[in-house]
């Protein structure tokens, strides 16, 4: 099942308890399986051959998960339906000021859970400005700090630069082969070597998403 919501917030504005679950008197007053509508799309998509990957964000359900929010009401009845675009108004900050904040749930077999917001936000506020590049050594010591190009590049040349990857809650981890950097195009050698830091770092986030390795990040409901 797909599940979709977008959320809109001034960071500043909101407590801890809101951020985890909304005004706390609504949380379990009305939101409930018993009240879920199902309204079933009349025209099915063709579904993919088994034999057949699956490409990461092109591949939905027919169907969508959609819960409404509001201050004063908190959650509103939820309702399974055909899978749809989400509107927002004109006037939405997320357009004119990308303040937005995206929750994900996540389902796996035997438990339901979620990455805290307010844990996120707490932890990524003080880094906010700053472009940061985690750096692992092969041998498994691992450190972070700011890195300037004139070093990657330095790197590279010298052959120190080993892999290069990006990670998030939704790809986990995708290589990076190539920069363009100054009219440049620079070959990363990600793939050439393994990739043994990719692939082990996304083995680490994928045990972290699926329950299967305590962290903070992830809240059993």
């Amino acid at each position: 099942m797909a599940a979709a919501a977008c959320v809109q917030i001034w960071v500043r504005k909101l407590a801890v308890p809101w951020l985890l679950c909304g005004p706390r008197r609504y949380a379990s007053s009305n939101f409930k399986a018993a009240d879920l509508q199902l309204k079933m799309t009349q025209e099915p998509h063709k579904k993919p051959d088994a034999s057949e990957p699956l490409v990461f964000g092109k591949t939905f359900t027919d169907h969508m998960l959609m819960v409404e929010w509001a201050e004063k009401q908190g959650w509103g009845q939820p309702r399974i339906q055909p899978f749809q675009n989400l509107t927002l108004h004109p006037a939405c900050s997320a357009l004119h000021y990308s303040q937005q904040v995206a929750r994900r749930l996540t389902s796996v077999p035997d438990s339901l859970c979620h990455f805290p917001l307010a844990v996120s936000l707490a932890k990524a506020t003080p880094w906010v400005c700053f472009f940061v590049m985690f750096l692992l050594s092969v041998h498994s010591a691992s450190f972070s700090r700011r890195v300037t190009m004139k070093e990657v590049t330095r790197a590279l040349a010298e052959g120190r630069l080993r892999e290069i990857f990006g990670s998030g809650t939704a790809c986990q981890v995708c290589p990076v082969h190539g920069i363009l950097y100054q009219g440049e195009h620079l070959h990363i050698p990600t793939m050439e070597n393994g990739p043994e830091l990719v692939l082990r770092f996304q083995k680490e986030l994928s045990a972290i998403q699926y329950g299967a390795q305590a962290h903070e990040w992830l809240l059993p409901v």
